[in-house]
C-alpha cells in the first residue's frame, strides 16, 4: 500500500485510514553539520476527522478490521520504544491527537546512520536487508551533500488493493522538508523549493504521482561549504 515507504512503515496504523482520502504524510529532517539532528514523520488526516469519527464506531469496513483508540495508541507507542532501544538516539516522543486526527514520531539522532538504524528496527526484515544495501538517508559532511533515497516499488503494493479501495490517493499527498545549518545551493528533484533562507527544502507530491511513477520524493542537496 502507499504507506510502504521507509518512514511510513511505522504508521502501519493507517490502515484505517485507507477510507478516508484527503491525508498528508510530512517528512522532516533537521541536519546539522556534524551530521546528527532530529527527524520527525506525521500523518495529518484532519480533513477528514468527520468520516474519521463515524468509522472509529465501526468493527469492520469493506472487509478490514478497524482497529480501536486503544489499539492504535498501542502500536505508535510499541513503534516509539522501539525506536528509544536505537543506538544514538534520544529524545523520542509521540503526538496522538485524535481531536483532529494527527499523529506523529520525532526523535533526535547522533548520525544520520543512526537515524536508518531507526527505520530499519520498525521495518519488515525484507524493507531492513533493502536498507542495508540502500540507505534511505545519507551525508556526505565533507563534500556538504544530503542524500534521500527511495527504492520502494509502490504501485505493486497499492494494486494489492482492492480496486474499490483505492480512492484513497483523491487529496492525499506526501511532503519532505529538510533543513540546514548551512546555506542550499541546488537540489537535484526539479519539484522541490528552497526556502528564502536558503536553508530548507521543500517537496509535496501527490500520492497518485507517487504512486504511477510520475514523482519521486528521492533528492540530492548540495550545501555550502
Amino acid at each position: 500500500m502507499l504507506l510502504k515507504t521507509s518512514w511510513l512503515v511505522a504508521f502501519s496504523v493507517a490502515l484505517l485510514f485507507l477510507f478516508t482520502g484527503c491525508f498528508e504524510i510530512v517528512e522532516e529532517v533537521t541536519i546539522h553539520e556534524n551530521g546528527s539532528g532530529k527527524a520527525t514523520i506525521t500523518l495529518n488526516i484532519s480533513q477528514s476527522k468527520t468520516r474519521l469519527a463515524s468509522i472509529m464506531l465501526m468493527d469492520s469496513i469493506n472487509g478490514y478490521n478497524v482497529p480501536t483508540e486503544a489499539e492504535i495508541r498501542r502500536h505508535i507507542k510499541e513503534l516509539a520504544q522501539k525506536i528509544k532501544e536505537t543506538k544514538g538516539v534520544s529524545k523520542v516522543s509521540t503526538v496522538i491527537n485524535f481531536d483532529d486526527y494527527i499523529f506523529s514520531l520525532s526523535c533526535h539522532f547522533a548520525t544520520v546512520e543512526a537515524l536508518n538504524k531507526v527505520l530499519s528496527s520498525i521495518s519488515s526484515k525484507k524493507d531492513a536487508a533493502m536498507m542495508a544495501k540502500k540507505k534511505p538517508f545519507s551525508f556526505d559532511k565533507n563534500r556538504k551533500i544530503f542524500s534521500r533515497n527511495y527504492h520502494y516499488n509502490i504501485a505493486s503494493e497499492f494494486k494489492k488493493i482492492k480496486r474499490d479501495d483505492r480512492e484513497i490517493l483523491d487529496g492525499a499527498s506526501v511532503t519532505t522538508i529538510y533543513r540546514f545549518d548551512k546555506p542550499v545551493l541546488f537540489t537535484k528533484n526539479k519539484d522541490s523549493k528552497v526556502s528564502k533562507s536558503k536553508k530548507a527544502v521543500f517537496l509535496k507530491v501527490s500520492a497518485e504521482d507517487l504512486v504511477k511513477g510520475r514523482k519521486n520524493i528521492k533528492n540530492q542537496i548540495q550545501l555550502g561549504k
